[in-house]
């Protein structure tokens, strides 16, 4: 058994290198995204009124809104938001701007979607009577 713990305490202090080494990219990927959010905000007002920072937490809030995707999405949502003239005054505002202006995209997407679904749809159903009527009038003259 003492054999087994220490090949099992082996095992496990091997894969800490790996396991401290992925904790730390991902932190510094986390670090990166903040940096790039407070940028794009700086350098974008209205999104916050010129001069006026977004802090490290209220860059955090607006990361928690797109939370896993890739910092480039991200941008870009911040840079649809900012075309479409949201402002906010703090960071908070603009993190619930965000999230809204999301929330109208994936409303209006699936809305979209739906109206093309049912214009397939019609389509079919069009096409098939037009089927019918041929073959009706096939049958007739037969």
């Amino acid at each position: 058994m003492l054999l087994d713990a220490m090949l099992a305490a082996q095992q496990a202090h091997a894969d800490m290198p790996a396991l401290t080494a992925a904790v730390a990219a991902a932190r510094a990927a986390h670090l990166a995204q903040r940096a790039a959010v407070q940028e794009f905000v700086r350098s974008h007002p209205p999104l916050l009124p010129a001069g006026q920072s977004l802090s490290g937490s209220d860059a955090e809030a607006v990361q928690s809104v797109m939370a896993g995707q890739p910092t480039a999405d991200l941008l870009q949502a911040l840079q649809r938001l900012h075309a479409a003239g949201g402002a906010a005054q703090t960071g908070a505002e603009l993190a619930d701007a965000l999230r809204k202006q999301l929330a109208a995209e994936k409303a209006a997407a699936d809305k979209a979607a739906t109206e093309a679904a049912a214009a397939k749809a019609a389509a079919e159903a069009a096409a098939a009577a037009a089927k019918a009527a041929a073959e009706a009038a096939a049958a007739a003259e037969a």
